[in-house]
């Protein structure tokens, strides 16, 4: 198996809730667009579960977060 640029990095640091937060839609969206793989139709479907997620949370406190993050996975995904 091939050591990827992320495995040198040194993580025994403090632990930083907030860049954890952006890093979360980095991981999200990376593998939302693995595992659509190209597919229009897995994208639709992603996106459309997305879109499901965020009407079940609409007008709740995170429903933002949520357009957020499906607007970035849907540009990740291509």
């Amino acid at each position: 198996m091939s050591e990827y640029n992320f495995e040198v990095v040194n993580t025994d640091v403090p632990f930083n809730p907030e860049e954890s937060a952006y890093a979360i839609l980095a991981v999200v969206g990376a593998l939302a667009a693995a595992i659509a793989d190209g597919d229009p139709a897995k994208k639709n479907d992603i996106l459309a579960k997305l879109d499901k997620a965020y009407l079940f949370n609409n007008k709740k406190s995170c429903d933002v977060e949520i357009a957020r993050m499906a607007k970035i996975i849907k540009v990740a995904m291509g």
